[in-house]
């Protein structure tokens, strides 16, 4: 990765020197992905800036349309979610101007998952739908179609529909086993582990996560690894071994990446509440908070707020604590979401409920979350 850093620099050197704005604009295009792939997402970012500076000199809509898309790509890795859709748009209407079928297709698939990540499950789902018309009308390859099965499983999966998730992932899974699209395929073992654990298949989905890691090895992709050590480590919560799970998810801590640090935090935070270790519970949840709250990711902060009430309501605060869940459940009920992908352990969530019903805050929501998505861990 550094030589071909290093050549890519030179050869923009090189460019920029001959006053070739286009040829050093498709290097920094390059250097941005390849910076992208190895995820150092801050490294990448200082080269998008670069590359912008650049785009000033070149009046041509496809050159700008794919620095806008590598924007748009970074926004969610830099906890910007809400600019990315706004890049991701730019981006749309060059590839529509210089007709370029397959970034259309790219970009449609990204705003699905960034409208997905905003809690916007309804333009999610129309620019997922945009994206596989083009994959059909077009048949645009392998890689394409995969990308179109794990949105939808994703999608799926953030609903609360496990079952319509676990169907998508098991195709991607067997696409991808034939098509030998090794990146997808790490993809769909690390789902199918997760959505087998939130269906509380607990052996399989640890069969799965054993497959993720024999696959990273395989394809060298070791920065999957963090994330593989996280939800497995969260498997190990939901059974009850709290020593396995703080192990794992420590080991997942080690990360560079900040928002995955973030993330993992949570994790950390509520394997602290099941463990009744209240205060660095709260510590924890109240420094992962504004990092949600400035990338616009609305979702997440809502969650943290249902636990950081729960938090509260432990420790004695019980006016704090209803603010923050009324705060939670107003967005939830606003956007008709009942159940959420990540951060998901029912017993704690059947307390979150429970601290709702007796406020009477949003109870038909509450209600419904209870008989469909909790089941037996609420009748405690």
């Amino acid at each position: 990765v550094k030589q071909a850093a290093t050549q890519l620099l030179r050869a923009i050197a090189l460019y920029r020197n001959q006053g070739n704005s286009k040829r050093s604009a498709v290097c920094y295009f390059e250097l941005i992905r390849t910076y992208q792939q190895q995820e150092d997402f801050r490294t990448a970012y200082l080269y998008v800036q670069e590359a912008e500076e650049l785009l000033r000199q070149i009046a041509d809509p496809a050159v700008e349309a794919r620095l806008y898309l590598r924007l748009a790509e970074l926004c969610p890795d830099l906890g910007r979610l809400h600019e990315g859709v706004g890049f991701a748009l730019h981006a749309l209407v060059g590839f529509r101007r210089s007709d370029e079928t397959y970034n259309q297709f790219k970009t449609h698939i990204l705003l699905s998952i960034l409208h997905r990540q905003l809690g916007d499950y309804h333009e999610a789902e129309s620019q997922l739908e945009m994206g596989r018309r083009l994959q059909q009308a077009k048949r645009l390859g392998d890689e394409a179609y995969a990308r179109v099965l794990n949105s939808a499983a994703h999608l799926a999966w953030h609903r609360g529909d496990i079952a319509e998730a676990l169907q998508q992932a098991e195709n991607l899974a067997g696409y991808t086993r034939k098509a030998g699209v090794h990146k997808f395929q790490l993809y769909s073992a690390l789902l199918l582990g997760n959505l087998y654990r939130a269906r509380g298949a607990f052996a399989t989905a640890h069969r799965w996560y054993s497959e993720a890691r024999s696959l990273v090895e395989q394809a060298d992709l070791r920065l999957f690894l963090p994330w593989i050590d996280v939800h497995e480590g969260w498997l190990h919560a939901l059974t009850g071994d709290y020593i396995a799970a703080r192990k794992l998810i420590h080991k997942a801590l080690i990360t560079p990446d900040r928002g995955q640090m973030m993330s993992f935090n949570v994790h950390l935070a509520l394997l602290n509440l099941l463990e009744e270790h209240f205060l660095p519970a709260e510590n924890l949840l109240r420094s992962a908070q504004p990092f949600y709250q400035a990338s616009g990711d609305e979702l997440s902060t809502a969650v943290i707020n249902l636990y950081l009430a729960y938090t509260l309501h432990m420790t004695n605060r019980a006016a704090e604590a209803r603010a923050h869940l009324q705060a939670g459940f107003d967005w939830l009920a606003e956007h008709h979401i009942w159940s959420f992908p990540y951060w998901w352990h029912p017993q704690l969530v059947a307390q979150v409920c429970a601290l709702a019903l007796r406020a009477g805050i949003h109870v038909a929501l509450v209600e419904h979350m209870v008989a469909h998505h909790i089941g037996a861990a609420a009748r405690p």
